[in-house]
């Protein structure tokens, strides 16, 4: 196979001595040779560049980007590529090696390094000797265009030029003739470097007016199309860069001659529609130093542009009903917070009641259709007056100014709530759905968005404890009792931590056998600062922090191991009551807790008896049904309390077997005094004798309700007449004087 040097002639080499002994004769060029490799990588995306001189029959690569020395050494010596290219005037292309016959068999192209692209240029000086290569490799085929070549013919030109100025032999003094080509070339070399460095799509070069003088689209594998280059170049050609109304942010780096990066700005093109650019410029100096002008680079970003609008958008937008969601709505919030234009707003927080039970029992397609067509109501409700986002699954909020409104505050939310309780038909069903609104109004002063939102949650929160399909406008002292209880809620979880709850037992008297029959347990909550709390201090934070778990835990636990001892002290106690909360009837907890506690007390679940009240079976009746089964297989009694107030209902006791009913205090208390009491208190005995259930009633205080009580036929009573409630250690002793 030919050699790379055997291409040039002794005379050739002789006449022109740039290259001596198979080295560059000054060895601090080496990083200019490095640069120009690396900025050939850069005009190409090519994986493989090479800067390889030839002298004689000797042949050596000066400079390399992304290649072993192995590589090197097995291009330098066969590579039929770049002895072609020394032949050439011009670059030298193979755009797909595997293709093209004459190299499709070359060891390079089927084995290691697997090349499939080349593109090279010969070194030639001015007298037109050839002194090697500049060559760039890739593994995938390439088709580059003429603007890419004339990049790498410049980048060889420029360097050789370089060369030849810093031979030691050429003259310093003087100046160049008119005709040297040299300087020319040092020029167009360093116009090339200025437009790499600033990245290149579309290279422009001003004058020291600022007037663009040249343009030079950049064609390629991440360039815009030729269409919009010509667009743009057009309208570049057309206009001054320090005049023109889209440079006037950078008005102050061009009057100062300063460089300048990324400045993006639309321009209306050829196709009518306005296209993004991005923009980079350095200035430039003549030989004797003053101001030439600018160059730099552009290159089109509105596929970028584009793509971040759409990323934003889905960011910004709810994917079901299309409107902003809660991030969108807390920035919009924040921005007019910033710019004051709130005062007097309304912030309207919309819940939909009940939601989880449509996804539940219908499914979630209905539930996503339901709120898509709840999203529709409050947009024709609202006509395009204010800003409605959808921030949670179930929870949409409404921005609007009440003075772009015809309506009152009342009005406004009655016209909501009254049009989202109007009946859907979706999939062939009628569903009916009631929605409850939380109102805050905003004041001038600064706030956090998340602040505000929270006032209006406050006060749907207020709305669905007292009455859900209403609305309540926030109060302060709304914010103040959920610090309150937030502060409470931390408390209570310390307490439970250090141990500071503690469980009471209250006797229940048999009344017929005048004596204790069984005992209630009650927690207590030895606050270090309070003292000893009542569960109405406590429990409602309790449950809305989740604790009542853990409580649950702890007051069965406690319970099994008390009536356990009072058992092994010879104590004739029947039972323990425990009040159960129904959250805890969710899941398989309770049945956990009551089959643990009674293993390791040594005592069977049918020494307890779990106490509900009847708000219990308004909840997921599955759920409830299920766990209520498991607990009368175990033998755990039910007792049904406050029987009478609430939600009462006969169908409840037919639902559910119970063991027995707890006739409320406030019956009893009142049932000496008012006739309905007392016949209130007659039916339920009555009623339970029938169904062969046994009664308690509770807060008994006097004897003469303690009498009364007993003439009906009321089994037992739990009173402060009886007994309060006391520590397990006390207990002992009150049967033992009872």
């Amino acid at each position: 196979m030919d050699k790379l040097g055997s291409y040039l002639t002794g005379t050739d080499q002789q006449h022109y001595q740039v290259l001596a002994d198979g080295t560059v004769l000054d060895a601090s060029q080496q990083v200019g040779f490095d640069r120009v490799v690396r900025i050939a990588a850069e005009v190409f995306n090519a994986s493989v560049t090479m800067l390889m001189f030839v002298n004689g029959e000797k042949h050596w690569c000066q400079a390399a980007c992304g290649i072993s020395v192995e590589e090197i050494s097995a291009i330098a010596d066969s590579s039929r590529f770049c002895l072609h290219t020394l032949a050439q005037d011009g670059a030298y292309v193979v755009e797909d090696a595997s293709s093209d016959p004459r190299y499709a068999q070359d060891a390079l192209v089927r084995d290691e390094p697997y090349v499939r692209f080349y593109a090279g240029v010969p070194l030639r000086t001015a007298e037109g000797i050839v002194l090697g290569v500049l060559c760039v490799f890739d593994r995938a085929p390439h088709m580059p265009g003429q603007a890419k070549l004339m990049a790498l013919q410049d980048l060889a030109q420029g360097m050789v030029a370089e060369m030849v100025r810093q031979r030691p032999d050429r003259p310093v003094e003087g100046e160049p003739a008119a005709d040297d080509p040299e300087p020319v070339r040092r020029e167009d070399y360093a116009r090339l470097i200025d437009y790499i460095d600033t990245a290149a799509d579309i290279c422009w070069e001003t004058d020291e007016h600022f007037r663009f003088r040249r343009a030079e689209p950049w064609s390629g594998r991440n360039g815009p199309e030729s269409g919009s280059l010509l667009a743009l170049v057009q309208a570049f050609a057309g206009s001054s860069l320090a005049t023109g109304q889209l440079w006037q942010p950078y008005l102050g780096h061009l009057q100062a001659h300063e460089a300048f990066r990324n400045f993006s700005f639309p321009l209306e093109t050829g196709t009518g529609e306005a296209e993004w650019f991005e923009a980079s410029g350095k200035p430039y100096y003549l030989p004797a130093g003053s101001f030439g002008g600018y160059r730099g680079t552009t290159r089109n970003i509105t596929a970028r542009v584009k793509a971040e609008r759409r990323t934003r958008k889905l960011a910004q937008t709810d994917a079901l009903t299309g409107l902003p969601n809660r991030h969108a709505f807390l920035y919009h919030l924040d921005e007019m917070l910033k710019l004051d234009r709130l005062s007097g707003a309304l912030l309207i927080l919309i819940d939909i009641d009940h939601f989880k039970k449509v996804n539940d029992t219908l499914g979630h397609h209905v539930g996503d259709q339901l709120l898509v067509r709840v999203a529709d109501r409050l947009r024709e409700e609202l006509d395009g007056k204010g800003y409605l986002a959808r921030i949670g699954g179930d929870e949409f909020v409404v921005l609007v100014d009440p003075s772009t409104l015809s309506l009152s505050l009342h009005q406004l939310a009655m016209s909501l709530l009254g049009r989202l309780s109007e009946v859907l038909e979706i999939e062939g069903r009628r569903l009916y759905i009631c929605a409850t609104i939380g109102i805050s109004q905003l004041s001038g002063e600064s706030a956090d968005p998340g602040e505000r939102l929270k006032m209006a949650d406050l006060a749907l929160f207020h709305a669905k404890l007292e009455n859900r399909g209403s609305y309540r406008i926030f109060e302060p002292r709304m914010l103040v009792e959920l610090q309150e209880s937030e502060a409470l809620r931390q408390e209570i979880h310390g307490g439970l931590k250090n141990g500071d709850f503690e469980v009471f037992y209250q006797p229940i008297f048999n009344i017929s056998r005048q004596m204790p029959a069984t005992v209630e347990a009650l927690i207590r909550w030895r606050h270090p600062v309070r003292g000893v709390l009542a569960p109405s201090e406590f429990l409602e934070v309790s449950e809305q922090a989740g604790l009542m778990p853990e409580l649950t835990r702890l007051v069965i636990c406690e319970a099994a191991l008390a009536l356990a001892a009072w058992r092994r002290e010879g104590r004739a106690i029947e039972r323990v009551a425990i009040n159960l909360s129904p959250s805890i009837f969710i899941g398989s907890s309770v049945i956990d807790y009551i089959s643990e506690a009674t293993r390791e007390a040594g005592i069977s679940p049918h020494d307890l008896e779990i106490e509900v009240t009847e708000t219990l079976f308004l909840s997921d009746s599955v759920e409830v049904d299920k766990t209520m089964s498991r607990l009368r297989a175990m033998g755990v009694s039910i007792a049904l309390d406050d029987f009478g107030t609430g939600y009462s209902s006969l169908v409840h006791l037919r639902r559910v077997k119970v063991d027995r009913l707890k006739i409320d205090r406030s019956f009893v208390r009142g049932m000496l005094e008012n006739n309905v009491d007392a016949i209130i208190v007659r039916a339920v005995v009555e009623l339970a004798r029938s169904l062969g259930i046994e009664v308690v009633a509770e807060g008994v205080e006097t004897q003469a309700q303690f009498d009364a009580l007993g003439a009906l036929g009321c089994h037992c009573a739990q009173g402060y007449l009886l007994a309060r409630p006391m520590p397990a250690d006390q207990i002992g002793t009150y049967l033992d004087e009872a």
